[in-house]
């Protein structure tokens, strides 16, 4: 009879490994869904890039009023 050694298994890193190419697959599928519905083109603004529009127009727009308007 032939002995069979158990292998040594990292549960750690399977589990890892598991979720970063989980992970992967799914970026890349959302990725192709984006790029079929929008196309190559230019990317809408995110959310976060719309608020830090607003709240730089806010400044400007408090700058020219505290200068001008309330000297």
């Amino acid at each position: 009879m032939a002995e069979q050694k158990n292998k040594t298994r990292n549960k750690a890193r399977d589990m890892i490994g598991d979720y970063y190419m989980t992970g992967r697959e799914y970026d890349k599928q959302n990725r192709q869904a984006y790029k079929d519905k929008y196309g190559e083109g230019k990317q809408p603004w995110s959310k976060k890039e719309k608020v830090y529009l607003i709240i730089s127009i806010a400044a400007a727009i408090a700058i020219i009023l505290r200068y001008f308007v309330f000297r």
